[in-house]
């Protein structure tokens, strides 16, 4: 019995490890990430550029297209403006929004935690 529960233990710790493997920039940049909620009157989007730039749109109803250059420190993202800054933990699929560590955008109050997933283009 304690050999099949070893072998489980260390199956579930494989499983584990995979799911922890750090994105790389060169898997984040060229991607377009939407809000897991409705926009301010659209769907809000992220691109991260291969360039280090980036551009955000809250929805149809903001005429504000914010800009700036992104960066990754392990697993986390920051979007840097020239007044402030978002932070995401990134994942695989996805940007999970540290709002702790971020300013306000400018026509929705996003939740700490909330997701921004990969879309296909």
């Amino acid at each position: 019995m304690k050999r099949k529960a070893s072998f489980a233990a260390f199956g579930l710790a494989l499983v584990l490890a995979g799911c922890s493997k750090a994105v790389t920039a060169e898997e984040l940049a060229g991607n377009v990430y939407q809000y897991e909620k409705e926009g301010f009157g659209g769907a809000f989007i992220i691109r991260l550029e291969e360039d280090g730039t980036f551009t955000y749109y809250e929805g149809g109803l903001s005429s504000y297209i914010g800009n700036g250059n992104w960066s990754l420190e392990g697993e986390t993202l920051t979007l840097q403006e020239r007044n402030r800054h978002f932070t995401f933990q990134a994942e695989k699929d996805c940007l999970v929004f540290q709002k702790e560590a971020s300013g306000e955008f400018s026509y929705l109050c996003v939740e700490d935690g909330a997701k921004f997933t990969a879309q296909a283009e």
